[in-house]
């Protein structure tokens, strides 16, 4: 079994959250799973962490992942979906919800070939958009929606997206949801709460799914 992970940078609202692409790996080599990392290779813009104001620069995502994967990455233009048997996307509280250059189509590459996907946070709405484009109805979950402010984003979102037949359930922040008809997993991870043990808790039980979920379709 090998799994792809895709990052797109390293940081809080501009980058794969760094709490949640290690939990992730973290996951996957406590489950004895062989996994490489990718990340498109472009530039984007960087938040201040603390004011969220957007900053003058640009980073390269392929250099800013690597300092999450140890150097141990290539570029997502590398990625090939024949030699891999799932794909995990670390989200984060990003700032902007489309999916950098390249990760849509692996989405879909890899969903068309009916391998599994594990996504946390705002990856959930990258899989979403990216399968819905292709007439696949993907069941995901964002946590509580009741939980978010009346006036965030998210839920504006999820109102179009549920239009569109994107179903949206509801889970606990320290749970995830399965969606074995299109082998999608997701968590909300740090959009739906701010305790680090609940976001570890998740993604243990999400990235276990995962394991479980590659290793019956490879039976199959």
């Amino acid at each position: 079994m090998k799994i792809g992970v895709i990052l797109s940078g390293c940081g809080n609202y501009d980058g794969s959250g760094i709490h949640e692409a290690v939990f992730c790996l973290l996951m996957l080599e406590r489950l004895g799973v062989d996994y490489q990392c990718f990340a498109p290779d472009i530039y984007a813009e960087i938040y201040n962490p603390i004011t969220r104001e957007k900053l003058s620069e640009k980073r390269n995502l392929l250099i800013e992942s690597a300092r999450i994967a140890r150097g141990n990455i290539y570029s997502l233009s590398q990625f090939q979906m024949e030699r891999f048997d799932g794909l995990v996307i670390p989200g984060n509280y990003t700032m902007n919800y489309n999916p950098p250059d390249g990760v849509a189509q692996v989405i879909r590459a890899v969903a068309e070939a009916g391998k599994p996907i594990a996504a946390t946070s705002t990856a959930v709405i990258w899989v979403a958009e990216a399968l819905q484009a292709v007439e696949i109805q993907p069941k995901i979950t964002l946590g509580h929606l009741a939980a978010y402010p009346s006036e965030h984003p998210i839920i504006n979102w999820a109102l179009q997206a549920s239009a569109k037949g994107i179903i949206i359930a509801q889970t606990d922040a320290d749970d995830f949801l399965e969606d074995d008809l299109n082998n999608i997993i997701t968590t909300a991870g740090y959009l739906a709460n701010q305790s680090i043990v609940q976001v570890f808790q998740a993604i243990e039980k999400t990235i276990t799914k995962l394991v479980e979920m590659v290793t019956l379709v490879m039976s199959s």
